[in-house]
């Protein structure tokens, strides 16, 4: 699969994957050093969305190479470079790629499917349904880049197609691997777009159960490996707290705002309402109950007050997922607000709050949306119950449950000392704001966020389990 131009390269071939069924090698991308452009950084970039993506092979390109330019040789018509062939092979653009299949090489690469549903944020695909023919096209981007004297920025001709209208984003993560296998991440990094967030790392979504992975960091310009230590589902922590919602059940909650009715093992809310379960006072749990799609859910954790709580929200409206803190009697920005794109008509709503850390997860049975784990600010223990909000509608809870936070994995040990792709000794990870990195395990519910980015450019992260 040939492919000119950097910026189509992910929507194309995932269209092309979708058509045949024979592998698709990434033929041709921006030579590296053409138009003193491409260098290593992007070189990393479209190796790892290629074969992040789908793509069976990856064929690397050094400009001077490809021109194959020599001194003592007359010149050709058009030149774009006066590197040597043999500078042209010492490009750093090359080894960094050599040293990305060296990575997947020690894994069953070509098993390897895309799973953006593993990573959250996640930059766009096109795997999913979409309208016939509605990709990218070359020919009408190619000439609305060429239009007039001189070639315009590629930004007024591109994204296009299916992709603009998806507002598609290849500056975020892309995940792939074998489920309960190895999962890899690549964290993408444009410049001041990844060195402005560098304590930023993505979620990693979906853990099996009953599978240990081993984590770590790789760093794709010389193949250092941070170990990040055993990462893996914990089982469910014991049930504290149920509710049947009958009648009898009412005085075990404290209600303020609209009065819920109790009947039939179900609480039906309408209009705007709070009920707390009495006798609650937890800092870390895992929170659950079960709703209707057509009306808006809201689990609370770490209630002090009717204006100071965390709260985890189901938007039938917006139709998404998320965390928001009230603090003084007004509600917060939305936290890692997640679109919930395909729901049944009941769900069960689930939330975690552990130390700094929260996350809300909602499923049908069939499909899952889970939100990134976010830091907060309310950390210090509180009540726990429900919430409504008036949308003019009535939501009818059912199966509300309290659980301990689960017990997670632990290390015996940790290696410290780095050493990059060619067995050079890199240092050791001692010092203030390095002795402890990877000590915390960040994981609630089913999912994992790795520690902060080691230092602002772009990373590999691999779960393997080991099988």
């Amino acid at each position: 699969m040939g492919c000119l131009l950097h910026s189509p390269l992910i929507p194309q071939l995932l269209a092309g994957k979708r058509r045949r069924t024979i592998p698709l090698v990434v033929g041709e991308i921006g030579y590296e050093g053409i138009g003193g452009i491409h260098l290593e950084d992007f070189q990393r970039v479209a190796f790892w969305l290629g074969m992040l993506n789908g793509a069976a092979g990856y064929t690397y390109g050094a400009n001077p190479v490809f021109e194959a330019y020599s001194a003592d040789k007359p010149f050709q018509r058009y030149k774009y470079t006066f590197l040597t062939w043999e500078e042209g092979m010492d490009l750093p653009g090359g080894y960094e790629v050599s040293l990305g299949a060296r990575l997947l090489g020690r894994y069953s690469w070509w098993q390897f499917e895309p799973h953006p549903e593993w990573v959250s944020p996640r930059g766009t695909t096109l795997l999913d349904p979409r309208e016939r023919g509605a990709e990218v096209d070359l020919g009408n981007f190619l000439e609305g880049y060429f239009a007039g004297s001189f070639p315009q920025p590629l930004s007024t001709a591109y994204p296009a197609g299916e992709w603009k209208k998806r507002n598609g984003n290849y500056f975020l993560p892309y995940a792939a691997g074998i489920p309960g296998k190895v999962r890899f991440v690549y964290d993408p990094c444009f410049g001041l777009v990844c060195s402005l967030s560098t304590a930023t790392a993505p979620t990693i979504l979906g853990l099996e159960s009953g599978v240990r992975y081993r984590a770590y960091y790789w760093d794709p310009t010389l193949g250092v490996q941070i170990d990040l230590g055993n990462i893996e589902r914990p089982v469910s922590g014991s049930v504290f707290r149920t509710s049947k919602f009958d009648e009898s059940d009412k005085s075990n909650w404290i209600q303020v705002g609209t009065q819920a009715l109790f009947s039939g093992e179900r609480m039906s809310a309408r209009g705007s309402s709070v009920a707390i379960a009495n006798g609650v006072n937890e800092t870390d749990l895992v929170a659950s109950v079960d709703g209707r799609r057509d009306s808006n859910a809201g689990l609370v954790l770490r209630y002090h007050d009717v204006d100071n709580y965390l709260a985890a929200v189901y938007s039938p409206k917006g139709k998404s997922v998320y965390l928001v803190e009230r603090k003084k009697g007004a509600d917060g920005a939305p936290l890692s607000s997640t679109p919930v794109t395909a729901l049944g008509q009941r769900f069960r709503l689930s939330a975690e709050v552990r130390g700094k850390w929260a996350a809300v997860s909602i499923s049908d049975g069939e499909h899952t949306f889970t939100s990134s784990i976010v830091p907060i600010t309310n950390v210090t223990a509180g009540g726990a119950g429900l919430r409504h909000e008036d949308d003019g509608s009535e939501q009818s809870f059912a199966n509300f449950e309290l659980r301990k936070s689960p017990t997670l994995v632990t290390d015996d040990h940790l290696e410290t000392k780095l050493y990059d792709a060619k067995g050079g000794y890199r240092g050791e990870l001692k010092g203030p704001g390095w002795d402890d990195l990877a000590k915390e395990k960040i994981i609630l519910l089913d999912a994992y966020r790795p520690v902060r980015l080691p230092m602002p450019q772009d990373w590999v992260l691999v779960l393997d389990s080991g099988k």
